[in-house]
């Protein structure tokens, strides 16, 4: 999953809800928070600045996460810092789910 199998980058593109042509749905319904968005960040952990592959929402253990659209998964394990991850591959985007 992390060397070079779609994961994200900093050439990734960020769907925008307002913007995007591409109907999908939230992978967590009703979520309260963003603990951490895409792109540039101080690390939580280090303190140290970091580009930051995902976004963090903030979740009740337990809390059902939905695909984001239709798709096929290609891999639904455990990985590393990550932990419990699905990655699904959809036709228009890929995503990981962790």
């Amino acid at each position: 999953i992390h060397k070079g199998s779609g994961v994200a980058n900093r050439d990734t593109e960020v769907l925008d809800p307002l913007n995007s042509s591409i109907d999908y749905q939230d992978p967590i319904k009703d979520f309260d928070k963003i603990s951490s968005r895409f792109g540039q960040r101080i690390h939580p952990v280090t303190g140290n600045i970091s580009y930051h592959k995902g976004v963090d929402i903030v979740a009740v253990e337990g809390t059902p996460i939905y695909a984001v659209l239709e798709g096929q998964v290609l891999v639904a394990s455990e990985v590393g810092n990550y932990g419990k991850v699905i990655y699904i591959n959809h036709a228009q985007v890929r995503d990981l789910n962790a």
